[in-house]
C-alpha cells in the first residue's frame, strides 16, 4: 500500500467553548431595559429602579443562557434568535405604548388587542412607528450584533457543568436580592398586591414585569394586608336626612367563599358609616337618562360660539369642577369601566378590569339598575362592536348593545366614524317608544369622533375643518377641536329631538371623558 499517496482526511470542526454566549442574553436584556429606562422621561434615571433592573436583568439573562446551553446546538441557535427577536419587538411595542398612550401595557393585553389594533388602527400604527424610528433602530442593535458576530455569540461547545452552576448561582443571588429589596422596601405593594404593568415596568424593569404578570396570572395576586378598623360609629343624632343604606348582613362571613380578602372587605365595609342623603337625593327620580363617555374629550373644546350645545349643558347644568379622570393606565376601556360602574379599574390576573368583569355579577351597574325598574336600556358605540370585548362586557351590565357590525351601520365619511350619524341612527327609536308607549329609557353612548390622530387625515377633523380654519391655534389643536365638533353636532341633534318630543325636561344627560387627549 502506498502510504505516500493517501489523502489525509480532514477532522470535523469542533465548535469552540466560549463564554460570550453565556453573557449575550444578560447583556441584550440589560441593553433593552436601559434603553427603555433612558427614553422614559417620566422616571428618574439614578434611582432605586436602576438597581432592580440590573439585578433582574442579570437573573433572567443568566437563567435563559444556562437553559439554552442544555439544548442541542441547532435548537440552541434557533432559540437564541427567537428570544432576541421577541424581546426586541416587545421592547419596541412597550416604548410605543408608553410614548403614545402614556402607559405600559401587559403582555396579555397586547396579545388580546393585536388583531383589533391592526384591523382598526393600521394607519395610526404606521405613523406611531415612523415617529419613533430612532428608538426602534437602537432596539435592534443586539439582534444585528447577533447576526454579524454569530460565530462568537451563538452557543458553541457546551459549557462545563461548573460554569452552568455559576450561571445558576448568579441567577439565584440576583433574583433573591432583587425580590428581597422589593418585598422589604417601599415598592412592596406595587411588586405584590398592587401590581399594575404601568407601574411595574419603570420600577422593576420589563423582564421582571413579564415574570410577575405570568406569576399572578397563574396563582392570582397576593392578598392585601389586613386593615385594622375601628368599631362602626353610631349614626349621629338628630338625623336631618336618611342614610344611603342597604340591608346587608356584614357579619355573615362564615358563609362566604373567597378567603381572607373577601372577609377583609366584609370587615372594612361594615366599619364605614353610610353617606347621608341631601337636598339633591332623588332630584332625577323617574327621569330618562342618557349617559355619554366622550372619546378623549376635554373642556377646552367648549366655547359659546363653536359649541353652543355643550356650552349650554355646562353652564345650565351641574358641572363637577373638582372631578378628574386619573391616568390609571387602561386607556379607553379603563375610563369607560369607571364611568359605567363607579369602580376604579385595575388589572385582574393580567386582564383588564372591564373584561374580567364580564362573567361577574354586576347588579349596581346602571343598565341592570334601570332595567330592573322597567326601563329600556341600550348601549351604542360607533366603532367595531367587538373592540375591548364590549359585546361581552356591556350586555353583562344590563344593556342591549349595538356597535359597528352589530346592528349599527355607520356609512361615512370615514374613520373615525361620526357621533352625529350614530345619534341619528339610534335616538329616534327610544324617544318614540317613550312618547308612544310611555316606556322610560336609559341610553349609553361611547363616542368615537374625537379619536386621535389630530390632523387633517382624520375624517372628522377634515369634515369640520372650515369651522376652525381661522382659530389662532396650531394645526393639531384645530384638528382636535374640529373632530370634537362632531360630538357637539350629535348633542345638538339629540337635544332638538328631545325638545320636539316634549321630553327634554324629563331627560337627564350625563357626559364625561374616557381619558385625556393623546
Amino acid at each position: 500500500m502506498d502510504h505516500e499517496n493517501q489523502i489525509p482526511q480532514e477532522k470535523e470542526a469542533v465548535p469552540k467553548r466560549s463564554l460570550w454566549p453565556l453573557f449575550f442574553l444578560p447583556m441584550a436584556l440589560l441593553y433593552h431595559e436601559m434603553l427603555l429606562h433612558i427614553f422614559d422621561r417620566t422616571i428618574l434615571f439614578w434611582d432605586m429602579p436602576l438597581v432592580y433592573i440590573l439585578l433582574f436583568s442579570a437573573a433572567i439573562g443568566f437563567l435563559l443562557s444556562a437553559l439554552v446551553d442544555l439544548l442541542p446546538r441547532k435548537a440552541a441557535h434557533v432559540i437564541t434568535y427567537v428570544l432576541c427577536i421577541f424581546w426586541t419587538v416587545l421592547t419596541c411595542i412597550e416604548y410605543c405604548c408608553k410614548s403614545y398612550f402614556k402607559t405600559y401595557w401587559g403582555l396579555s393585553f397586547i396579545t388580546q388587542m393585536t388583531g383589533n389594533v391592526v384591523g382598526n388602527f393600521f394607519t395610526t400604527m404606521v405613523e406611531i412607528i415612523l415617529g419613533r424610528i430612532v428608538f426602534i433602530l437602537l432596539a435592534f442593535v443586539p439582534l444585528i450584533a447577533l447576526i454579524i458576530f454569530r460565530r462568537h455569540l451563538l452557543p458553541g461547545k457546551a459549557l462545563r457543568g461548573r460554569t452552568r452552576l455559576i450561571a445558576l448561582a448568579v441567577f439565584l443571588v440576583c433574583q433573591a436580592a432583587g425580590s428581597a429589596l422589593c418585598y422589604t422596601g417601599d415598592d412592596r405593594a406595587d411588586y405584590t398586591y398592587n401590581y399594575v404593568t404601568d407601574y411595574a415596568v419603570p420600577r422593576f424593569g420589563l423582564a421582571a414585569t413579564i415574570r410577575l404578570e405570568a406569576q399572578y396570572a397563574l396563582v392570582g395576586l397576593p392578598d392585601a394586608p389586613l386593615i385594622e378598623v375601628a368599631e362602626p360609629e353610631p349614626d349621629p343624632e338628630p338625623v336631618v336626612y336618611d342614610y344611603n343604606k342597604m340591608e346587608l348582613d356584614f357579619t355573615a362571613t362564615s358563609d362566604l367563599v373567597g378567603g381572607s380578602t373577601l372577609e377583609n372587605m366584609h370587615k372594612y365595609f361594615s366599619s364605614k358609616t353610610a353617606s347621608q342623603k341631601n337636598e339633591y337625593t332623588g332630584m332625577f327620580a323617574g327621569k330618562n337618562l342618557i349617559q355619554i363617555t366622550a372619546e378623549a374629550f376635554s373642556p377646552y373644546v367648549i366655547s359659546r360660539e363653536l359649541t353652543p350645545t355643550l356650552y349650554k349643558l355646562t353652564h345650565e347644568g351641574f358641572v363637577f369642577t373638582n372631578y378628574y379622570q386619573p391616568g390609571w393606565g387602561q386607556s379607553t376601556t379603563g375610563g369607560e369601566f369607571a364611568h359605567m360602574t363607579g369602580i376604579i379599574p385595575t388589572w385582574v390576573n393580567g386582564n383588564l378590569s372591564f373584561y374580567a368583569s364580564h362573567q361577574d355579577y354586576m347588579p349596581f351597574a346602571l343598565g341592570n339598575q334601570f332595567r330592573a325598574l322597567g326601563y329600556t336600556t341600550v348601549a351604542y358605540h360607533n366603532n367595531s362592536y367587538t373592540y375591548y370585548n364590549r359585546h361581552l362586557t356591556h350586555p353583562n351590565l344590563g344593556y342591549d348593545y349595538y356597535g359597528q357590525g352589530n346592528g349599527l351601520n355607520i356609512t361615512g365619511p370615514g374613520w373615525p366614524y361620526s357621533d352625529l350619524e350614530m345619534m341619528e341612527l339610534t335616538a329616534p327609536a327610544y324617544i318614540e317608544d317613550y312618547v308612544q308607549n310611555g316606556k322610560p329609557f336609559h341610553a349609553y353612548y361611547m363616542t368615537f369622533s374625537g379619536h386621535y390622530q389630530y390632523n387633517w387625515d382624520n375624517a372628522m377633523s377634515a369634515k369640520n375643518r372650515a369651522a376652525v380654519e381661522d382659530l389662532p391655534y396650531s394645526d393639531p389643536v384645530k384638528a382636535y377641536i374640529a373632530c370634537n365638533l362632531e360630538l357637539e353636532y350629535a348633542l345638538e341633534y339629540l337635544v332638538q329631538r328631545l325638545e320636539e318630543a316634549g321630553i327634554a325636561d324629563k331627560t337627564c344627560i350625563v357626559l364625561t371623558n374616557d381619558h385625556y387627549p393623546y
